[in-house]
């Protein structure tokens, strides 16, 4: 670090924040899913395979419609409601309200579900955040009137190019919680970012797998990053010497 601040016009507390921001959002592209995209859809048609076999209207006698056929996203529905000491969704309903209640369960797993691909990610993006306030992950079309275009993060993206994984964003959780102190001028200013994920019981090993080896390679890579542009400035100080008369 000391040779880095010899060669650029940052303070130590500025290079150290950048760095801390450049090893978060490595981490981010590190961790998967990798193509979060594609896991989306993949869980997405998971949940939508037909149980068992078409069904037959018994007041028409024909198939019902794709709207009515019975999918794993019910069945799990269902068990949710029963393994909480609640009963079928339908229960005590008439058909249409059933059918409405039913509906209504579905798509609460299908949002929980599709919307947790990411989720370690989600608490790496909160720590981004406190240091750039205005991170906008992989950028984004704004819901307002006018679809105006939200530019990516370029550090971001061009990470995502690095290590070859889609640009797709994740949603932040409630579930993650991350705190960050940035360095300030002093004698010896640090950076420190705390995060904390919520997880089931058994997967604290796994999940702290996942996070050990997305970081050490962001601070392997940061640190190669570093010494590589010292070894391009020193090379072009050299090429300058060597050029000068003598």
């Amino acid at each position: 670090m000391r040779q880095y601040l010899a060669r650029t016009k940052s303070t130590l507390e500025e290079a150290t924040n950048r760095r801390l921001f450049f090893v978060l959002a490595r981490a981010f592209v590190l961790l998967k899913p990798h193509h979060a995209g594609s896991e989306r859809t993949r869980i997405r048609s998971y949940l939508n395979q037909p149980i068992g076999e078409a069904r037959i209207d018994k007041g028409t006698g024909k198939k019902v419609g794709r709207g009515r056929v019975f999918r794993l996203v019910h069945k799990i529905a269902v068990h949710r409601e029963i393994m909480e000491g609640r009963s079928t969704p339908w229960k005590g309903k008439n058909r249409a309200a059933g059918a409405e209640a039913m509906a209504a369960a579905a798509a609460k797993v299908r949002k929980q579900s599709i919307g947790s691909v990411g989720y370690l990610k989600s608490v790496v993006a909160k720590a981004i955040k406190q240091i750039r306030g205005s991170f906008t992950q992989f950028g984004r079309q704004s819901k307002k009137a006018g679809g105006r275009t939200i530019n990516g993060n370029a550090a971001l993206i061009g990470f995502a190019e690095q290590y070859g994984t889609s640009m797709d964003n994740v949603s932040m959780h409630k579930g993650g919680r991350a705190f960050v102190r940035k360095a300030r001028a002093g004698f010896s200013p640090e950076a420190i970012a705390d995060m904390a994920v919520s997880i089931k019981n058994g997967q604290e090993g796994r999940v702290a797998a996942q996070y050990g080896a997305a970081f050490q390679r962001a601070f392997d890579d940061e640190r190669v990053e570093m010494e590589n542009y010292l070894a391009g400035v020193m090379q072009a100080d050299a090429n300058e010497h060597m050029e000068k008369p003598l």
